[in-house]
């Protein structure tokens, strides 16, 4: 998916999106 990035607006949203979703990932897998 990165490679298919072009520009770099593009890019911050990704990187934005992944942030914000990543504490939502981990506090699943600590209540596993």
């Amino acid at each position: 998916m990165i490679g298919e990035i072009q520009d770099h607006e593009t890019a911050e949203n990704v990187v934005r999106s992944a942030l914000a979703i990543h504490p939502g990932f981990t506090t699943l897998h600590t209540h596993s």
